[in-house]
């Protein structure tokens, strides 16, 4: 029993931590597409990135529509997740894919934000474009990285405690039955996650992968809390702990369909 129900934890959050990311995701390419459209830019549509062309960072691109690409993910980013927190503090879940896929929402919008603007000025050249845009001299850097770190903290260990609340018949008096349950509901999602989702991108673009890299600060975080009992304010739900076979499906297809239409390269 208990071994089924940690098994359902895992693929329940793993296949909806996939199909938040694409929804977010897809969003913001399509955002990008139709904004560089606006600007008259050719846009290739893969899995993992959009090339343009001419390329952002040439002579002939302005600052302008170089600040409006650049900001246009961070910002929606931070807009899903407060829609996705509002849904989740204002709605009782009785399902726990439906749980899962909030609490991923939250987590991936938020990272889409505090990752873009605090940790990617550090990695990579996709990621320099926020640095050029802004003109970000290194103590910022440092400083805007320390401050984004920190609230990824703190989104992780409401994260952690929201995880631990909804448990249902599963004990977690001890820390290691909570650490357990966090280790197959958070941590091993994220990683077989990140590299179903990587897999998918085809290694077309080295900087797909960071907003995975970024993730961390958040998923640590929840994982830590584990180490302390649940607060006593906080009482535990029941939730239905199956599987969605429609969840599974959809996150299957879309996965698979968003590959096959972008694994060429879509010229917009």
């Amino acid at each position: 029993m208990k071994k089924r129900f940690l098994t359902r934890a895992f693929v329940n959050s793993t296949m909806m931590f996939v199909l938040s990311f694409l929804v977010i995701h897809l969003n913001n390419q399509l955002l990008v597409i139709f904004i560089a459209k606006d600007f008259d830019i050719q846009t290739t549509w893969y899995f993992s990135h959009i090339e343009m062309y001419p390329d952002l960072m040439s002579a002939g691109v302005s600052q302008d529509v170089r600040i409006a690409i650049t900001m246009a993910v961070p910002s929606v980013s931070l807009l899903l997740a407060l829609a996705g927190q509002f849904t989740y503090l204002s709605s009782t879940m009785r399902h726990a894919w439906l749980s899962y896929f909030l609490l991923w929402w939250i987590s991936h919008g938020y990272n889409q934000f505090f990752g873009m603007f605090g940790l990617a000025p550090f990695l990579g050249d996709y990621q320099q474009y926020v640095t050029s845009v802004l003109s970000l001299s290194l103590p910022v850097k440092i400083v805007l990285a320390t401050a984004s770190l920190f609230i990824l903290y703190k989104i992780g260990e409401n994260m952690g405690k929201a995880t631990l609340a909804k448990t249902g018949e599963y004990a977690i008096d001890t820390m290691k039955n909570r650490l357990k349950y966090l280790t197959v509901s958070l941590l091993l999602p994220w990683i077989a996650g990140s590299l179903l989702l990587i897999a998918f991108s085809g290694g077309k673009s080295a900087g797909f992968g960071y907003s995975f890299f970024t993730l961390a600060a958040v998923i640590l975080s929840a994982f830590l809390t584990g180490r302390k009992p649940l607060e006593k304010e906080i009482e535990k739900q029941y939730f239905n702990n199956n599987i969605s076979i429609i969840a599974l499906i959809i996150t299957l297809a879309s996965s698979l369909g968003y590959y096959l239409l972008t694994m060429g390269g879509l010229g917009i």
